[in-house]
């Protein structure tokens, strides 16, 4: 798995400090009632290549439209918008237009609210938005009359919509050529899906937000098989699912999925909550030190001194039992943080 923008030595310190500490005590193990490690959320990239370079763009354009013209480009981007709307009068939908920067989670996970129960084994699209934003698309110069690389405020549709094997998740279409589709999925969505395609989800199996809190009958370690089973053909496949359905238009060109970025996380649920907070705040405690200064190197590979000029932060905070350590160096970041609910004794470690 790869972690995009995290320097290599902190991946390495994360893995030392988490995951060879939490899963290889046994004075901590005798405190854990199970655990579980999975991706928390999965972005993908999926790109036609045949559009990513100039030769196989005029090719298509001359193939699809008979001929490379600023209005044969401006056409296709119309009857991309024609099919949105089509899409969402058929599904029932109105188009939501947001501002640049908003957050689609919230508005997405309203609608979603609004369909319940869904049908099982049915997919269904829960809400569609509309959105500016800029990206590099290609540009036709007409007095040159060559196709160019150019960074431009474009729309993007975002569909959000329950799929029977992986739940919510979302795909969002950028409007402009080269056509890029981006793609996300929750695996513990996932698993939610595939324990009910078991007959294996029950009553008995309690969660905190999409989290598992109590897995009731079902053995711990046939609960992490099933973790591991989610292979990158399954995440090829629910792509190209959807790409189909949103926009059967682009069908005929080879998308490929890429992953452009996951989140991994291990999932402990404690005995007793005393134990946890004691060992998370001393945890953290100890780890503290290595956001200072002088130990820095260790994490960014770097040290501060008096010539840098950059931003460098240090924050170590309690809120409502919830420990938290932030290191930031530049763009990159050091977290450490837990997620205690009342209700159940958790621990979650993300990077």
């Amino acid at each position: 798995m790869s972690v995009p923008d995290i320097d290599p030595i902190l991946y390495v310190i994360v893995l030392i400090l988490f995951h060879e500490r939490v899963f290889h005590d046994q004075a901590f193990l005798d405190h854990v009632r199970f655990s579980y490690e999975c991706f928390d959320r999965v972005i993908t990239n999926c790109i036609a290549k045949e559009l990513q370079y100039e030769s196989g763009l005029a090719r298509y354009l001359f193939n699809e439209c008979g001929e490379i013209t600023r209005e044969a480009v401006k056409a296709r981007t119309a009857r991309l918008h024609e099919r949105m709307e089509k899409l969402a009068k058929d599904n029932s939908l109105e188009i939501i237009t947001l501002d640049i920067g908003n957050s689609l989670l919230e508005p997405a996970t309203k609608a979603f609210q609004t369909l319940q129960p869904i049908p099982e084994n049915q997919d269904r699209i829960v809400a569609i938005f509309k959105q500016l934003d800029y990206a590099s698309c290609w540009n036709f110069n007409s007095k040159e009359k060559v196709l160019g690389r150019k960074i431009r405020r474009v729309y993007n549709y975002t569909v959000y919509h329950f799929d029977s094997d992986f739940g919510l998740g979302s795909h969002t279409l950028n409007t402009y050529l080269p056509n890029n589709v981006g793609g996300y999925f929750n695996q513990h969505n996932w698993l939610v899906q595939q324990l009910k395609h078991r007959n294996r989800f029950n009553d008995d199996i309690k969660m905190y937000k999409n989290s598992f809190q109590d897995l009731g009958s079902i053995d711990p370690p046939w609960f992490q098989a099933l973790c591991d089973s989610l292979s990158y053909r399954d995440i090829f496949r629910y792509d190209k699912k959807w790409i189909r359905i949103l926009w059967p238009d682009l069908d005929c060109l080879d998308y490929q999925s890429y992953i452009d970025e996951a989140e991994f996380c291990s999932n402990i649920l404690f005995k007793q909550k005393s134990f946890l907070n004691n060992f998370y705040i001393n945890n953290i405690i100890a780890a503290y030190g290595l956001s200072q200064p002088e130990n820095l190197s260790f994490v960014f590979n770097r040290r501060i001194d008096r010539r840098y000029k950059n931003q460098f932060k240090t924050k170590l905070s309690i809120v409502e039992t919830k420990p938290c350590l932030k290191a930031k160096y530049k763009r990159q970041q050091y977290k450490d943080s837990a997620r205690l609910p009342s209700c159940q004794d958790s621990i979650s470690l993300s990077w």
